[in-house]
């Protein structure tokens, strides 16, 4: 490679790497802002998955690009092959967001004695008649990020169908018609709530993350309690409430 044609290469390859780190860049707002706010980042895979598939996208087409140009092509030809990569990247990177959307939260339900984010992906397989019968404001998926919910108290006859629905991987929270608005289930939430001084005599070596945040969030005057905080792939952390079941933080220990 001769040096004109290396200098040449290099400029076009600098200025698609330019254009794909600020398309990248926009739609990690949308993915880090609005789908996966903290901390449903942290106990989600999708944004592990974003990172993956846009920083291969983002250097693969100016990669190409360096590759391809050179100062002996037509300006026809440049154009051609610019925009057949081009096409390419914006293939693979629209496919990588259709990938962190299908996986994206987007449901928080209280469930009996812990807090569950359920995905998009698992509601593929849910009847659409169920949604119906979810409290209003909760009968879509939403695409502007997490809602609250709370699953309503089981009786008899619904627990004996919960045994036979967990043993198919279908939890509770994962269920539109056995929904209720949050607010309906803030008395039983108080009544799960654990003091998180039981939580650091239990588990002495979360004692020191624990006050490190009580600490940060200003909250070593108050109350607090707590309850485990999971998901489909993510079971070690918990919600730090107040006695008004209020959330007020949020860290990475096993409650269990």
């Amino acid at each position: 490679m001769n040096y004109q044609r290396f200098r040449f290469a290099l400029k076009w390859a600098g200025w698609h790497l330019l254009v794909s780190a600020i398309v990248a860049a926009s739609m990690a707002y949308l993915v880090f802002k609005v789908w996966y706010p903290y901390p449903f980042r942290q106990i989600t895979d999708g944004t592990s998955i974003y990172l993956l598939l846009i920083t291969v996208d983002v250097i693969c087409g100016p990669v190409l690009t360096f590759i391809s140009a050179s100062p002996n092509k037509s300006k026809r030809e440049m154009a051609t092959d610019l925009s057949l990569i081009g096409l390419v990247q914006m293939a693979a990177f629209i496919y990588g967001l259709q990938t962190v959307a299908v996986v994206r939260p987007v449901v928080m339900a209280f469930e009996e004695d812990r807090f569950y984010t359920a995905t998009a992906v698992q509601f593929e397989n849910v009847d659409k008649a169920t949604f119906q019968k979810a409290p209003a404001g909760l009968q879509t998926l939403s695409w502007t990020g997490v809602r609250k919910a709370a699953v309503r108290p089981l009786v008899d006859e619904d627990k004996k169908l919960n045994q036979e629905l967990w043993l198919e991987g279908k939890r509770p929270a994962v269920r539109p018609d056995w929904w209720i608005p949050y607010d309906n289930a803030k008395k039983d939430i108080q009544a799960a709530m654990k003091p998180i001084d039981e939580l650091m005599q239990r588990k002495p070596q979360f004692r020191a993350k624990i006050e490190a945040e009580i600490q940060k969030q200003q909250l070593n005057n108050e109350t607090l309690f707590y309850l485990p905080f999971t998901s489909e792939t993510v079971q070690d952390w918990i919600v730090l409430m107040d006695k008004e079941s209020n959330f007020r933080g949020y860290i990475e220990v096993d409650a269990f």
